[in-house]
């Protein structure tokens, strides 16, 4: 893995260390492949494939500095930072700076470019490749919510949000980004993470760390809004805890 670091720490230095989009996305990676590290030992994985799952977490957001370089912006609709990864690793053949297994090639490439979709986007794949394409979509929203929680304005007005946020959201279903953030939306659609986890370990590691704790704490909530973010709230743990039980 000291390999990967090194080429990982290398294609990143081309990119405009002070932009601060830059160093959060560098941070979110080497917490994510933590997290990997953390899951790895949790699901009891051997050792070929809990370094299969640290390459994919190092690599899952590679896109993003591109991104960040011609949009400035973490908004998908307009540049997908997974499709471009892939193309990046897979398609210019950078891939092969990487210790990954041609055998794995394209487990990799469907963990990567999967990473981001919305839930019900995801086909079906075979046992192990399901494996690490759930497992990366885990660990990622793990980190995101306290990545959120760190960087980003937390405020919750019900009215910012439209309906289509809340039926998802109340109909149990992840809900889907439609490009036009607000803080108000994000806050619906990272609650809605707690219905698109794939593992109990996750939720485990998730409850472990505590970070909804932390997030819900932080969020600013418009006094009209209250009684809707303390319905959402309690939502979050319900399914938290029933997942658990």
């Amino acid at each position: 893995m000291e390999e990967a670091f090194l080429t990982f720490e290398n294609y990143v230095k081309n990119f405009d260390q002070t932009n601060h989009y830059i160093k959060l996305k560098i941070d979110h990676t080497f917490r994510v492949v933590e997290l990997a590290n953390k899951m790895a030992l949790k699901l009891h994985l051997n050792e070929a494939d809990s370094k299969l799952i640290k390459l994919i977490a190092l690599l899952h957001d590679i896109g993003r500095f591109k991104q960040i370089e011609e949009k400035n912006s973490f908004v998908d609709t307009t540049f997908d930072h997974a499709a471009y990864g892939v193309k990046y690793l897979f398609l210019e053949d950078h891939i092969k700076d990487y210790p990954v297994l041609k055998k794995d090639y394209d487990l990799v490439k469907e963990a990567i470019f999967y990473h981001n979709k919305y839930a019900l986007d995801i086909p079906q794949f075979s046992k192990r490749k399901r494996l690490f394409v759930d497992l990366i979509r885990d660990i990622d929203k793990i980190d995101i919510l306290y990545t959120n929680y760190l960087e980003m304005p937390l405020a919750f007005v019900k009215d910012d949000v439209p309906q289509d946020y809340y039926s998802a959201f109340y109909s149990h279903q992840s809900v889907k980004n439609d490009g036009y953030p607000n803080a108000s939306k994000s806050f619906v659609l990272t609650c809605g993470y707690i219905y698109d986890f794939n593992f109990r370990e996750s939720l485990e590691l998730l409850q472990e760390l505590g970070y909804l704790d932390l997030y819900f704490a932080k969020v600013q909530v418009d006094a009209d809004s209250e009684k809707e973010f303390s319905k959402i709230k309690k939502a979050v743990y319900t399914k938290l805890k029933e997942d658990l039980c």
